[in-house]
């Protein structure tokens, strides 16, 4: 008699604390893959911001234009940054290829498995504060990153209690990293646009 009761407390107990259980191990699953989201985002913005900062400021292939002031479209060095962050992002981006464009492409070495949404979890915005004085001149790359959750009931938890933008996909975490790197030399040596121009024969 001692044994039956024994055996249907432990199993009550069982039931009581293992969806508690389960629920921990889940969310220190879910936030270990949101702590490695979060430096792989920091970095890249380091990688962004280093693709700006050496990509020329003035270069006859840009496409921005300004009509009235107003900026038209991405600059060829706002692209490359975005490029850069793309691929460092593209590994833990961790959605199907067929979503909306082909996977995240890496020279010598191929495409990148489960990074076919990655365009729509990542912006990519670039910012150059020209020199003044003895200041240097510096770009900063502000990445924004939507990572996805996928640990069942977490992911439906966290977003709940994390503020979300309107355009988050969904069961996704924002993230955002910024990283501000000197300009360290002169870029009025650099070809500019006169000098790039191709001339027409007289």
């Amino acid at each position: 008699m001692k044994i039956s009761n024994r055996r249907g407390t432990v199993m009550m107990e069982t039931v009581l604390i293992l969806p508690w259980f389960l629920l921990v191990l889940f969310a220190v699953v879910q936030f270990s893959f949101l702590w490695v989201g979060k430096l792989m985002t920091e970095y890249a913005a380091f990688c962004a911001a280093r693709a700006a900062l050496v990509y020329p400021d003035v270069d006859v292939f840009d496409v921005e234009q300004n009509v009235d002031g107003v900026r038209q479209g991405p600059s060829q060095k706002d692209q490359v940054a975005y490029q850069a962050a793309r691929q460092i992002l593209g590994w833990v981006s961790f959605t199907s290829n067929n979503v909306e464009t082909a996977p995240v492409h890496v020279p010598g070495w191929g495409y990148v498995p489960m990074s076919g949404g990655v365009n729509r979890q990542l912006r990519v915005r670039v910012l150059r504060q020209d020199p003044k004085g003895d200041t240097p001149g510096s770009v900063t790359a502000h990445v924004k990153f939507y990572f996805p959750l996928f640990v069942p009931v977490v992911s439906t938890l966290v977003p709940a209690i994390m503020t979300q933008d309107a355009d988050a996909p969904k069961y996704s975490v924002k993230i955002e990293a910024t990283c501000m790197l000197p300009q360290p030399w002169d870029t009025s040596l650099w070809p500019s646009r006169k000098t790039c121009t191709k001339r027409t024969a007289q």
